[in-house]
């Protein structure tokens, strides 16, 4: 009876050990280095980009993009963006995650850097489970430019395209002037694209004769709006 009872014991201490070893190995992300976007306006967004080595954030580079597809630089106007685009990162690094505290004069570029970063570990999560796409309003933009640029912002709800918007803009980066714009069937053309992207659930779809080549813009900007929302 003795030596039963003791069996029982190796044999349940034994598990323990084996379940602790494999919870204390088991990683809860991918090494390697991911991109986050924070959710997009008509200024832009937020891009993140986080280096993870055994579960920890090593590294992380913030980049607050323009709508024109350009990076905000030193000639941005505005103190306290510069202020808290130099600490944030260092912040991410020590709370190795999102959470991180304000920063006084720069509340929403925090919170697009906060959003940027959970997203960028939301891709680097070793158990994803099985949604394609992220929640959000992600922003693209065309790689025709010739004489204007399209762009999209696509929103996405549970794997799905809830809305799309699209727009241009000129040279010069302001936006294209539709009401004046002297080919009224591009104008009325985009609330046709906006609805065909969200019935095909997709960035292909047929382009309308008097409007090609903005379809043709508007299909490329989306399909990079349904990349940077990519999880897998």
């Amino acid at each position: 009876m003795k030596r039963t009872r003791g069996l029982g014991v190796v044999v349940a201490t034994v598990a323990l050990l084996l379940a602790v070893s494999f919870a204390a190995g088991a990683a809860k992300y991918e090494d390697g280095t991911y991109l986050g976007f924070s959710d997009a306006d008509r200024r832009g967004y937020m891009m993140a980009i986080v280096t993870i080595e055994n579960d920890q954030i090593t590294a992380v580079i913030l980049q607050e993009m323009q709508y024109t597809g350009l990076p905000k630089d030193e000639s941005y106007p505005w103190p306290q963006f510069h202020e808290a685009m130099q600490v944030l990162p260092q912040r991410f690094i020590e709370a190795n995650g999102p959470d991180i505290d304000g920063y006084t004069g720069a509340t929403g570029t925090v919170n697009k850097a906060k959003q940027a970063v959970a997203r960028a570990l939301d891709k680097a999560l070793v158990d994803k489970g099985p949604r394609k796409y992220q929640d959000g309003t992600f922003y693209g933009i065309s790689t025709d430019r010739e004489h204007s640029t399209g762009v999209a912002w696509v929103t996405i709800e549970n794997d799905k395209i809830v809305k799309v918007e699209v727009d241009e803009f000129l040279e010069d980066g302001s936006w294209k002037d539709w009401p004046n714009y002297p080919w009224p069937q591009a104008y009325e053309a985009m609330a046709v694209y906006e609805q065909r992207f969200v019935e095909a659930q997709d960035w292909q779809i047929d382009t309308i004769s008097q409007a090609t080549g903005s379809g043709i813009k508007y299909m490329q900007a989306v399909q990079q709006a349904l990349e940077y929302a990519r999880r897998q």
